[in-house]
C-alpha cells in the first residue's frame, strides 16, 4: 500500500481554518505507521511468512536438509613431518662445544661425507699436555717393574743359591767337628797308653786331653750355627725378601694403575679429537635438530647454526629415511583417551591426501613451555601409508584427522541448526507450509559439521542454519536462560558455602569466571560444541563485533581480535577455533550451508 498520492489528482485549497485539523491527520498517520511497524518487527506471525519468502527484516535466510547418512567423530590436529626411522647424530665432545662449520640443512649426502665440525683448539692442547704426563707415569711404572723383579728374584735366589749354601757350609763345618773330636779322643786313648807305659809325659798327656776338650766344643758351635740358620737366619731372610717384593709389587701395581690411568685419558682425548669431526654413516638427507615448534622444545634446546655452542649428547643433524614417514601430532588431554592405536587417519599437506593410521600414543604429556604448562598434550604418531612419498621431507606441516568413531544410517543436520535454550533442551527450527516451526530436538553425537537427531525431525524436512543470527526471539530466550542459569548457579554455590559452614559469596554475573578462573563449564557431555564464532555474524557483514557476541564472551574478545580492527573475521575466528579446539570441540571450520 502507497502512501503517496497520485500525481495527476489536482491540489485543493485550504483555508486557515483547516489547518490544525489537517496537522492532526497527518500526526495520527504518523504514530499508526510507527505502532504497524513495531508490531511486524516484534511479532513472529508477522516474520515468519518474511522469512520463509526471504525478504524483509531478515533478508536472505539459509536452510538444510534433514537427511541421513554416515556421521563421523573425527579428532584434527596439527602435525610435523618426520622420518619413522632416524639415525641421529649427535655431539660427544665432552662439555659441549661450538660449530664451527656444518652442512647446509636439507642437502642429500653420500655416507663418508664430512657433516658437522667442532672447534678442536682445547683438545689438542689438552693432548699435548696429556702425552707428557702418560710418559712420566710410563717411566715410573717401568721403574717400579724393574724394582719388583729384582725383589722377585732375590727371594728366589736365597732359596735356591744362599740358603742351600749356607747350610751346606754350616752341615760341612759340623761334620768336620765330629771328625775332629772323634780323632782328639782316639790320640787321647792312644796317648793315656803310651802314658802307662811311660813313653810319653804328664804334659804330652794333658795336650791331648785339651785337644779333645776343644773338638767337643768346636762340635757344640757347629751344631749351633746349623740350628741358628735353619731355625732363625732362614725365616728372617725370608720375610726380609718377600716384604721388600711384595712392597715392590704394590709400588709396580700402583705406578701401572697411574700409567693407565693417564694413557686412558690420552686415549679419551683422541677420541674426543676424533668427535670434533661427524661424517654421514650413510646416504640420505640432512635435517638440523631444530624443531618446529618452540611450546614442543625443552628450555636447554639450542638451535642449529655455524658458530652455535651445542652441549654434550645433543643431537645436531638426522638422517632420516624418506621411504618411511609419519606425522607427530600433540593430542589434548581431553581428547587423547579417545584415540587408539589403528584408528585411521588422513593426512592433508601440499594439496594431497594420503591415508595413514594411528601407530601409537604417549602415556606421558609432553613437556611444556612456562606459558602452556597447564596444557597438557599426549605426543601421537600417524604413519603415512601411502607409497609415493617422494615429495614428503621431514619438518613439512601437516592436517591429521583422526577418525574415532562411525554411526551410519543416522538423521542429521549442520549443527548450526541445532540451538540450546536453557540447560539440556535444544531447538531447531523447521520450515512448514505456515512459515518456521519451533520444535524441540533430542540430539545425539556430533561433529565439528553436523549433529545426530535422535527424535524431533523427519528425513527430508528444511531447517533453519544459525537461527541465533536471523530470530530475533531466539537470541532473547538464549539470554534469558543463561541469565537464569547463573543465577541458579550462583544460589547453589551459596547454599552449599552456607551448608559448609562457609561466608556465603554474592551471585556471579553471566558469564563471570569461577573461583579457578576458568569459564562456567557446561555440564551435559552429550550435547553439541559450543557455537562457532561466526555464527554470532547477527548483520552478515562478514565480521563478528563486540557487541554482537554474548556477555560470556566480552572478556576475551581482544585477544581472539589478532590485527586490532574491531572485528573477528573468518580467519581470525578458524585461528581461535584451532587454539580452544580442546575445550570448544575439534574440527575444521563448518561447511558451507545449502541455501534454502
Amino acid at each position: 500500500m502507497s502512501v503517496a498520492e497520485p500525481a495527476s489528482t489536482p491540489r485543493t485549497k485550504r483555508s486557515k481554518s483547516d489547518g490544525p485539523r489537517y496537522a492532526s491527520r497527518w500526526i495520527i498517520s504518523i504514530l499508526a505507521l510507527c505502532l504497524i511497524g513495531a508490531v511486524v518487527w516484534t511479532s513472529p506471525t508477522f516474520l515468519r511468512p518474511m522469512l520463509e519468502t526471504g525478504d524483509g527484516l531478515a533478508g536472505s535466510i539459509q536452510t538444510a536438509p534433514v537427511r541421513r547418512g554416515t556421521l563421523r567423530i573425527n579428532v584434527t590436529e596439527d602435525g610435523n613431518v618426520e622420518s619413522a626411522s632416524n639415525i641421529e647424530l649427535k655431539c660427544m665432545v665432552q662439555g659441549g662445544t661450538t660449530i664451527l662449520s656444518i652442512i647446509e640443512d636439507g642437502t642429500r649426502v653420500t655416507e663418508g661425507t664430512e657433516l658437522v665440525r667442532f672447534e678442536a683448539s682445547n683438545i689438542e692442547q689438552a693432548i699435548t699436555e696429556q702425552t707428557i704426563a702418560y710418559e712420566r707415569a710410563r717411566s715410573s711404572y717401568i721403574q717400579a717393574l724393574e724394582t719388583y723383579e729384582s725383589a722377585t728374584i732375590a727371594v728366589k735366589e736365597y732359596f735356591e743359591g744362599t740358603y742351600v749354601q749356607e747350610l751346606q757350609v754350616a752341615e760341612g763345618n759340623l761334620i768336620l767337628a765330629e771328625e775332629n773330636l772323634k780323632s782328639s779322643q782316639n790320640m787321647l786313648d792312644y796317648a793315656e797308653k803310651m802314658f802307662r807305659k811311660g813313653y810319653i809325659t804328664q804334659l804330652q798327656l794333658e795336650a791331648n786331653r785339651f785337644s779333645v776338650q776343644q773338638a767337643e766344643l768346636d762340635l757344640g758351635a757347629q751344631t749351633t750355627a746349623r740350628r741358628v740358620l735353619v731355625e732363625y737366619t732362614k725365616p728372617k731372610t725370608v720375610k726380609e725378601l718377600e716384604s721388600a717384593r711384595d712392597s715392590a709389587e704394590a709400588q709396580m701395581l700402583a705406578e701401572k694403575a697411574a700409567a693407565d690411568l693417564e694413557k686412558s685419558k690420552l686415549e679419551r682425548l683422541k677420541e674426543q679429537l676424533l668427535s670434533t669431526v661427524i661424517v654421514a654413516p650413510r646416504d640420505g638427507m640432512v635435517v638440523y635438530n631444530n624443531e618446529q615448534s618452540r611450546r614442543r622444545r625443552s628450555n636447554n634446546d639450542i638451535d642449529i647454526y655455524e658458530g652455535a655452542t651445542v652441549r654434550e649428547f645433543q643431537t645436531i643433524i638426522r638422517l632420516p629415511d624418506l621411504d618411511q614417514m609419519q606425522v607427530r601430532v600433540s593430542v589434548h588431554e581431553t581428547k587423547v583417551s579417545k584415540v587408539k592405536a589403528g584408528m585411521p587417519a588422513v593426512i592433508q599437506m601440499l594439496d594431497h591426501e594420503y591415508d595413514g593410521h594411528v601407530v601409537s600414543v604417549a602415556n606421558q604429556p609432553e613437556p611444556g613451555s612456562w606459558f602452556s604448562s597447564s596444557v597438557k598434550e599426549y605426543a601421537t604418531v600417524v604413519s603415512i601409508d601411502d607409497e609415493s612419498l617422494s615429495d614428503l621431507k621431514p619438518g613439512m606441516t601437516a592436517e591429521v584427522t583422526i577418525t574415532i568413531a562411525e554411526h551410519e544410517g543416522v538423521l542429521m543436520v549442520p549443527l548450526l541448526a541445532v540451538v540450546e535454550i536453557g540447560e539440556d533442551h535444544y531447538f531447531a527450527y523447521v520450515r512448514t507450509d505456515k512459515g518456521f516451526e519451533k520444535r524441540p530436538v533430542v540430539i545425539g553425537a556430533s561433529n565439528d559439521t553436523a549433529i545426530e537427531i535422535r527424535d524431533g525431525l523427519v528425513e527430508g524436512e528444511r531447517v533453519i542454519l544459525n537461527p541465533r543470527a536471523v530470530i530475533p526471539e531466539v537470541r532473547t530466550e538464549m539470554t534469558d536462560a543463561q541469565q537464569r542459569e547463573s543465577e541458579k548457579e550462583s544460589e547453589d554455590d551459596r547454599e552449599a558455602d552456607a551448608n559448609k559452614g562457609g561466608e556465603a559469596k554474592p551471585p556471579r554475573s553471566p558469564g563471570m569466571p569461577s573461583e579457578g578462573g576458568r569459564p562456567p563449564a557446561s555440564k551435559k557431555s552429550g550435547g553439541p560444541p559450543r557455537q562457532p564464532l561466526m555464527t554470532y555474524d547477527a548483520d552478515k557483514d562478514g565480521k563478528v563485533t563486540k557487541a554482537e557476541v554474548p556477555d560470556r564472551m566480552k572478556g576475551f574478545f581482544d585477544r581472539l581480535d589478532a590485527n586490532k580492527d574491531g572485528g573477528i573475521d573468518a580467519q581470525e575466528a578458524d585461528a581461535a577455533a584451532k587454539r580452544f579446539r580442546a575445550q570448544a570441540g575439534a574440527g575444521p571450520t563448518s561447511a558451507p550451508a545449502e541455501s534454502g
